[in-house]
């Protein structure tokens, strides 16, 4: 059957039922109701119409071998008019883009696997300098030590440090097979029993893998530069 032919003749149906409805002067009704059920009618013709255009078209494109109306459309936007020979490229396509995310993808695990082995490196390298484990473990320092250090004062502790700037400037190993680190600083001030304030040079000895405090000390002075 014709689609477009049979399209045609619902809409010449929708618009013979509907036009005794239709009032033609201004003594039946008044204008906007006229252009509302116009504008009812055209819409529902077209929709109807766009929608056996479709059936038609796809039927036409099985006819040719094609699975799909869009199908059709996208081989002969590529020039080609043959089914086999879009079939065969599409295949041929598909076969090439997972060829090339099966080789991202091994590439990323590559990447992956090179960038732990580096980290772990890395890792084990810094654990060996105490420069690289003091600068690593410097913040950490600062805020497992902090409350420790202060309970030393017998009175109260004030902190001089800025808000950036790190409570510890020094670190030396204490026990290097033990991984214990001494970090000191000198950026408290205690006050005594007659409330007045002095400078104090603080110790803390912390396990670098658990950072975990394990001693803190303090004593009156300043770090020597």
């Amino acid at each position: 059957m014709d689609y477009l032919f049979l399209a045609t003749s619902i809409i010449l149906i929708i618009l013979y039922l509907l036009w005794p409805h239709m009032p033609l002067s201004p003594a039946r009704a008044n204008n906007n109701s006229l252009r509302r059920r116009l504008f009812f009618a055209a819409t529902t013709a077209f929709v109807i119409y766009c929608i056996l255009v479709g059936f038609e078209n796809d039927r036409i494109a099985r006819e040719r071998g094609f699975a799909s109306a869009f199908e059709m459309g996208d081989a002969r936007r590529h020039n080609v008019d043959d089914p086999a020979v879009w079939k065969a490229r599409t295949e041929e396509a598909k076969r090439l883009e997972a060829a090339r995310k099966a080789a991202d993808e091994a590439s990323a695990r590559e990447e992956a696997a090179r960038a732990s082995a580096n980290a772990e490196l890395n890792g084990t390298e810094c654990e060996r300098s105490i420069q690289c484990i003091g600068d690593k473990k410097l913040i950490a320092a600062g805020f497992e030590c902090k409350d420790p250090v202060e309970r030393l004062a017998q009175y109260q502790a004030e902190w001089t440090d800025g808000f950036f700037e790190p409570k510890f400037s020094r670190f030396w190993w204490k026990d290097r097979t033990a991984g214990v680190v001494t970090f000191a600083g000198d950026k408290v001030r205690f006050q005594n029993g007659f409330g007045a304030w002095r400078n104090m040079v603080y110790q803390c000895d912390m396990d670098i893998k658990t950072e975990r405090v394990l001693a803190v000390r303090a004593e009156a002075g300043r770090l020597t530069p």
